[in-house]
C-alpha cells in the first residue's frame, strides 16, 4: 500500500543520506530536518563529531573464507595462523572464480526491488525521470 493510503501515517520523507557527505552527518540531517518535535535530539546530533568512516571489505576474500570448509577438508577455526598464508596466496590470484545469480533469480531480485521502490516512494517520483 502507498503511505498516503495507510491510516495513521503522514508526513513521510524519503531521505538521501549521501546528499551532502562533506558537510553534515546523516544523524544530524535526519534528526533536525525530518523528526518533528525533537529539538533535544537535533541538538544532540549537532553536538556529535562527524565520522566519515566507510571501510571497504574484500568480498571475494570474505566469501572464500566463509565457504572454503564446504569445498575442502581443511579445518580452520578462528585465529588459526594458516589463514594468513592462505590469504596471501588468495591475494596473489588474478582470476578469482565468481559465482553469479541465475537469470531467473536476478529477475526475481529486480522485481522485488521495483516493488519496494513503488511501495515506498511517491508515485510522482518513481514515474518521473529520476525514479
Amino acid at each position: 500500500r502507498r503511505f498516503k493510503e495507510a491510516q495513521g501515517i503522514f508526513n513521510v520523507s524519503v531521505v538521501n543520506i549521501h546528499e551532502d557527505p562533506d558537510n553534515s552527518s546523516p544523524n544530524e540531517m535526519f534528526a533536525c530536518n525530518h523528526l518533528d518535535n525533537a529539538p533535544h535530539l537535533c541538538q544532540l546530533a549537532r553536538s556529535q563529531s562527524v565520522k566519515h568512516n566507510n571501510p571497504s571489505i574484500d568480498l571475494n576474500w570474505k566469501v572464500f573464507s566463509t565457504r572454503v570448509s564446504s569445498h575442502h577438508p581443511i579445518e580452520l577455526r578462528g585465529k588459526d595462523t594458516r589463514w594468513e598464508r592462505i590469504k596471501k596466496k588468495f591475494n596473489q590470484m588474478t582470476d578469482v572464480p565468481q559465482l553469479c545469480l541465475s537469470p531467473n533469480l536476478k529477475n526475481k531480485v529486480l522485481q522485488i526491488s521495483l516493488e519496494a521502490e513503488t511501495t515506498l516512494t511517491p508515485e510522482s517520483w518513481y514515474k518521473s525521470n529520476e525514479g
